[in-house]
């Protein structure tokens, strides 16, 4: 397939930094290339935005780089970060022999693929904890619990099929067990990265005499790091029952203060109380002082009332009495009156009738006079008839008005 050169990026499991390319390839590959042509031999898969990641090839793709090819013939395959790193180590197997730092290169990037779970190592059940390791870390005997990224010397050099006969089937290859001893080193600080290349021997390997001090300086380094670890916890632990001595003190004083506040705040409180049993007892006795006030005042006023009520009702009786002797005398007078003027009434009429009887008697005089001086007498005139008559008539008439006024 062709693919722009641009386009080509390298493995994320190479670290140039560890295995650098080798020059002297690189040049001999330049020469073959401008001699017989670039044959299609690198392999890349495909990966995001379209770049292609290289798996196999990475000299190649730096002669390129250097002849200025812009666009070359790459084999694409697919392939999963576990399948690119077993199909590394398999077909360098060669190269790794005589190559320690391409076997630390692999060996780094398998252990931090399992780090990140791109890839899984099966470990077995058998496997015991004081030997396994936790990706990305190499340390050996740092597992407390089973995890997904433990990983032992045989689990990983299986995957790799860097393997070789033992007594119990297969064990690590040498090489294997080499780097992960060294990485062990550098992660305890016993060893640096850089002093690697002073401890490989002329076959491109590290020497035993350099691992085995080094282990020795591990298992001395790691003896002392217990040691502190020891005194720093013993002293940490002296410095805690100090400290807990300390806070116990603390609680103690804190505990007396507080009894003696809550003491305090008892007395208060006991006073407070006490001040105000005494003040509701004074409240208490002035309230009935108070009552008895208002008892005595509404007893008074009670007394009072009655007294007015009494006088009152000796005046209602004595004007009610008043009043009825006032009634009879009235009475009286009036019964008087009446007798009286009954008196005076039949006295009148007695006087009345005896005026009226004398006055009849005297008409009875008058008329018997005037029959006979009419029977005897000499014939008298119109005139004197007619004033007789008309006097006649005018005693008849004040006699019809007493009469009616009578009635």
């Amino acid at each position: 397939m062709k693919i722009k050169l641009n386009q080509i990026v390298s493995s994320p499991f190479r670290d140039f930094t560890i295995n650098p390319l080798d020059e002297e390839k690189i040049i001999a590959l330049i020469e073959s290339i401008q001699t017989t042509g670039f044959w299609k031999n690198i392999v890349v898969r495909e990966i995001k935005n379209g770049k292609f990641e290289i798996v196999f090839g990475h000299h190649r793709a730096e002669a390129l780089r250097r002849l200025k090819i812009e666009i070359a013939d790459f084999e694409v395959i697919k392939a999963t970060d576990a399948e690119v790193l077993q199909k590394w180590s398999r077909d360098h197997s060669d190269v790794f022999n005589h190559d320690i730092f391409g076997v630390f290169e692999l060996v780094i990037a398998t252990v931090n693929a399992l780090g990140n779970g791109s890839i899984t190592l099966p470990i077995g059940d058998q496997a015991k904890l004081e030997y396994r390791r936790t990706a990305p870390g190499f340390k050996k005997g740092g597992c407390v619990r089973e995890s997904g990224t433990d990983y032992t010397n045989k689990s990983l050099a299986v995957f790799l099929g860097m393997t070789r006969k033992h007594r119990d089937g297969v064990a690590a290859d040498e090489n294997v067990e080499v780097v992960l001893d060294v990485e062990e080193l550098i992660e305890r600080r016993i060893w640096k990265r850089s002093d690697i290349r002073n401890h490989v021997g002329k076959n491109g390997k590290v020497t035993k005499e350099a691992l085995r001090q080094g282990i020795q300086a591990s298992i001395l380094a790691e003896t002392r790091r217990k040691e502190v670890i020891t005194r720093q916890t013993e002293e940490f632990q002296r410095q805690q029952a100090e400290q807990k001595k300390k806070f116990e003190e603390a609680d103690k004083a804190q505990a007396e203060a507080e009894r003696v506040a809550l003491e305090a705040r008892r007395k208060e409180a006991e006073l407070k109380k006490q001040v105000y049993a005494e003040e509701r007892t004074k409240k208490e006795q002035q309230r009935v002082r108070d009552a008895e006030a208002k008892r005595k005042q509404a007893e008074e006023a009670l007394r009072k009332a009655e007294e007015r009520k009494e006088r009152e009702q000796k005046r209602i009786t004595r004007s009610k009495k008043s009043k009825e002797d006032e009634q009879r005398q009235k009475q009286k007078d009036v019964e008087e009156q009446n007798r009286r003027r009954e008196l005076s009434r039949a006295e009148w009429v007695k006087t009345v009738i005896g005026r009226v009887q004398k006055m009849y008697d005297s008409h009875d005089l008058v008329r018997n006079n005037v029959r006979g001086f009419i029977g005897k007498a000499a014939p008298i005139t119109i005139d004197e008839k007619n004033k007789l008559v008309g006097a006649l008539k005018e005693l008849c008439a004040r006699v019809t008005e007493d009469i009616e006024n009578l009635r």
